[in-house]
């Protein structure tokens, strides 16, 4: 039976789907308040993003001149916002759908999702790490009818916020608390604690795929799969147990669109957040220098090449709003699937999407 269907007598899934009503109705009203501008950006586009571990969904465009162009459904919000931000820089929020193709089948992962990205203006990630902090308050806040919300003269206030000391939910069974600070652990850190790997070796290239060999991984041909599979197996099941970890300072090869830290450039300003084996959300301090951006794309289109992946086209646009100027800004993504499992006590994504892939694909 297909979930759309299980809600005619599911009280649960009855429940779930009201609740993720409220989830996106409190994200919107929290960035309100916040004074960001909600934006509109497209889903189909010319040129997507060129990461070379994402797979998009393309199609053709065509018009009355039967002349047919390519298009590709968006993974990302990001280089739109971007554009918008070079015109216009104030800080900027968007809830809308992305996808993702060839992805596995799995209870977190949907090929076609919904995605907040905002984009705090003259601010680091350490900013976008209490941003983060302070929505998930504010969710509780207004699931549990603690905050009382009011417009006047063209103004949001909300009262109620600051009585909110102690934020706990239970999420499959285990406690969370959710009251700010988090927990904050640099990636660093969390291979020392958790791998017992040191830093010298975490970023030698040879000396990571080593260590990974001789804890029993086997056909790792590069640096990165030893990262990745000691990342996975080995510390995210250490992360956001009792409260969210907030997992910083990625090795720069990883800081994708993310700047380097200054007081160590063999980092990037970058994290993401777990909660109990839910990754909710990825942020960077953002590059805003062209060239080092432009850099960046080759090197992903390169990249896709060697993997034997499609070479995608660079979104011009993109580039020339880099060289117009973006603003100071750090930004976040986040799957709001994902936040309304944990607001439910969602096992699985398809407990709070009445639609998902596998009902109508599989």
């Amino acid at each position: 039976m297909k979930v759309w269907q299980k809600l005619k007598t599911d009280p649960q899934l009855k429940n779930n789907l009201a609740t993720r009503t409220k989830v996106i109705d409190a994200i919107r009203l929290f960035f309100k308040w916040q004074k960001y501008l909600e934006v509109e950006t497209p889903i189909l586009v010319n040129a997507p993003s060129t990461e070379s571990n994402i797979d998009f969904f393309q199609s053709r465009i065509s018009f009355l001149d039967q002349k047919k162009h390519r298009g590709f459904l968006i993974s990302s919000p990001e280089f739109a916002i971007k554009k918008l931000l070079a015109s216009h820089p104030v800080s900027m929020f968007e809830i809308t759908k992305s996808f993702r193709n060839h992805e596995g089948v799995s209870s977190t992962h949907n090929h076609e999702f919904t995605i907040l990205e905002w984009y705090h203006v003259q601010a680091d990630y350490t900013q976008v790490m209490i941003d983060f902090e302070n929505l998930m308050k504010f969710i509780f806040g207004w699931l549990t009818d603690q905050l009382t919300i009011t417009y006047r003269q063209q103004q949001w206030s909300v009262s109620g916020f600051d009585e909110l000391k102690t934020i706990k939910l239970s999420y499959l069974g285990k406690k969370i608390d959710l009251t700010p600070p988090w927990e904050r652990l640099s990636i660093q850190e969390a291979f020392q604690r958790y791998a017992d790997i040191d830093e010298a070796t975490l970023l030698d290239k040879i000396g990571l795929i080593k260590a990974a060999g001789a804890k029993g991984y086997r056909q790792i041909t590069n640096w990165e799969e030893a990262f990745d599979q000691i990342l996975l197996n080995e510390i995210e099941p250490h992360l956001g147990q009792n409260k969210p970890t907030i997992l910083y300072d990625y090795p720069i090869a990883l800081g994708a669109y993310a700047q380097a830290k200054k007081s160590d450039p063999r980092y990037a300003e970058r994290f993401e957040v777990f909660v109990h084996g839910l990754e909710l959300g990825n942020a960077f301090s953002e590059i805003t220098d062209a060239k080092v951006q432009a850099d960046v794309l080759d090197k992903d289109a390169n990249e896709r090449q060697l993997l034997g992946k499609q070479r995608l086209p660079i979104d011009k646009d993109f580039l020339a709003a880099m060289m117009m100027g973006l603003p100071k800004v750090s930004g976040i993504a986040v799957g709001v699937d994902r936040l309304v499992m944990l607001f439910t006590d969602s096992e699985k994504i398809e407990d709070v999407i009445m639609f998902p892939v596998k009902d109508m694909f599989l």
